[in-house]
């Protein structure tokens, strides 16, 4: 909730103030925190709808407000409490509630229709003003909760503009950075330590921003210089956004990064997926993956062995290599790159 006095000053030097008013009060004026608290909890300008403009002073003349805020009325009496003039603002996508609040202490005026009327006017502003801030803060509140969970499962997250430019790093990512763990920044800009590495993610990144290009991600490997060892595994993808927040140079690309330990784990249902297997063919090459030789998957899925050739064959042309050493080494690098 926000309470705004007047000109308002920064949040901290009216609470400084607020502290000193009830360290200095004396007589039957003194009120404590938890009072003033309780109090404005009990406030009946909580109930008043968006828009609409009251005063204590209306308040005051209304019996039935007499009955039912008795001591938010007593209190602003023994505070000299001479008018207060509020507007609620409310944000129905994030659900924030905003409280204006105009007080006048031990002043001789009242706050008149005239003064409603400025109020009013103002009404449009405030509400644009409260919106902003309150996507704002929704916003932030969102970056704060993913960049807790994926640093917590060690996933680096980088938006990259169009030239390559880093438009916001996640934790992890840049721990990654500081740790040279294979991608560094430079002018701003993110590149691969390692130079194939980086003509493979320059060349993704220029398909990716262009406007011809598919939906399609793109994975790849670079290796993890400062880490434990082996490689990084690399998902980037357009990033869509409205047009009018989109770059120059073409539209925004995420980049997610883990290490590629966390491979997923083989089935057959993802070696037809992953290699555009047929089902026999998935089951024969989940066995040799598994260690079996050709002769023995034949024997545990109940085929000849003539078969089992023949769907090997089949899975050579598929994958593009010759040797069974080289599919076993191509699956287990695929699997590895592949983001669910």
């Amino acid at each position: 909730r926000y309470d705004y006095a007047g000109s308002a000053p920064p949040l901290n030097t009216a609470l400084r103030q607020l502290r000193m008013r009830i360290l200095d009060a004396r007589g039957p004026a003194a009120a404590t925190l938890s009072e003033i608290v309780e109090t404005y909890n009990d406030s009946p300008f909580l109930i008043l709808p968006e828009g609409e403009i009251w005063t204590l002073c209306k308040l005051r003349a209304d019996r039935e407000f007499h009955g039912r805020f008795a001591r938010y009325l007593e209190f602003h009496q023994r505070k000299n409490t001479t008018d207060i003039l509020a507007l609620n603002l409310f944000d129905a996508i994030t659900g924030m509630s905003f409280y204006f609040r105009l007080i006048r202490y031990s002043h001789p005026k009242v706050y008149n229709d005239a003064d409603k009327g400025q109020l009013h006017r103002l009404f449009p502003h405030l509400k644009s003003a409260v919106t902003l801030y309150s996507r704002l803060i929704a916003q932030q509140q969102q970056i704060f909760i993913s960049d807790k969970t994926t640093t917590t499962l060690g996933i680096g997250f980088v938006v990259l503009k169009g030239d390559g430019h880093a438009l916001m790093l996640n934790s992890a990512a840049a721990a990654m950075v500081s740790n040279k763990r294979g991608i560094a920044v430079e002018r701003g800009k993110l590149l691969c330590i390692d130079n194939g590495s980086h003509r493979t993610f320059r060349r993704h990144l220029r398909s990716l921003t262009t406007q011809s290009a598919d939906d399609g991600d793109y994975y790849f490997e670079i290796p993890d210089r400062g880490g434990k060892g082996g490689n990084l595994s690399l998902l980037m993808r357009r990033y869509e956004v409205p047009a009018e927040f989109r770059d120059e140079t073409g539209h925004f690309v995420s980049l997610v990064i883990r290490e590629n330990s966390d491979k997923a784990g083989l089935s057959i249902e993802l070696l037809m997926k992953l290699l555009k297997l047929t089902p026999a063919e998935a089951q024969l090459a989940e066995r040799l993956v598994h260690g079996d030789s050709l002769a023995e998957a034949a024997v545990q899925l109940g085929r000849s062995k003539g078969t089992a050739r023949i769907q090997l064959a089949a899975i050579f042309a598929k994958t593009g290599v010759h040797k069974q050493h080289q599919l076993i080494s191509h699956i287990m690098q695929t699997a590895g790159n592949y983001w669910p």
